[in-house]
């Protein structure tokens, strides 16, 4: 994750709970079946059914609203650094927006309850337009979206197939590993913009 942190141990630890199974037999069916649901193409509750299904466990389907709000919660750590030094960009001149790859429900469910959400000019979710990171598709968007040129556009991403998917449309891209190597290439890469987080 860049804003949101990875997924959170203990809510991933309750989701196991309640398929009975251990971290290294669940985590390749769910991420079997979690581009499908990031893009839309399933709710919450099919994916969940096609997870039990393949791990051969026997959930009681009203359980699952339970796992929707427990894998929500689990990418809804932040990254406080980085959001409060993404937050400060307006001021200094700079448009802010957001491109993810996250599920319907978790997309309302951020913006239910992040207001800070509404401070980014364009909140571009892979499960609204259908289409995913790295699809050239979802970045062409972005950029219609702020009506920029796309050099003028820096996107970070911590997946370097999602960076290589920007930049074969034009985009500015960094990879993120670290607050620290963030502010640092983000110095090279545009010397005016703000000091990055370093925490």
């Amino acid at each position: 994750g860049v804003l949101s942190l990875f997924q959170d141990e203990q809510s991933w630890s309750a989701i196991l709970d309640v398929l009975g199974v251990t971290s290294e037999t669940a985590r390749p069916v769910f991420w079997l079946h979690r581009h499908e649901y990031d893009r839309g193409d399933i709710d919450g509750v099919e994916f969940w059914s096609r997870v039990t299904s393949d791990l051969g466990v026997k959930v009681e389907p009203s359980r699952f609203a339970l796992l929707i709000g427990l894998d929500s919660m689990s990418w809804s750590r932040l990254n406080t650094a980085l959001l409060a030094w993404a937050l400060a960009l307006p001021d200094a001149g700079r448009r802010i927006g957001i491109c993810s790859n996250m599920p319907n429900e978790l997309t309302e469910d951020l913006l239910e309850r992040r207001h800070w959400l509404t401070r980014f000019e364009h909140v571009v979710a892979s499960c609204r337009i259908g289409v995913n990171k790295p699809d050239p598709v979802i970045f062409t968007r972005f950029i219609d979206l702020f009506d920029l040129p796309a050099e003028r556009i820096a996107f970070i991403d911590d997946s370097q197939q999602n960076v290589d998917g920007a930049r074969a449309v034009g985009i500015q891209s960094i990879v993120f590993r670290t607050n620290r190597e963030l502010a640092q290439d983000l110095a090279r890469l545009d010397a005016s913009l703000p000091e990055g987080p370093r925490a």
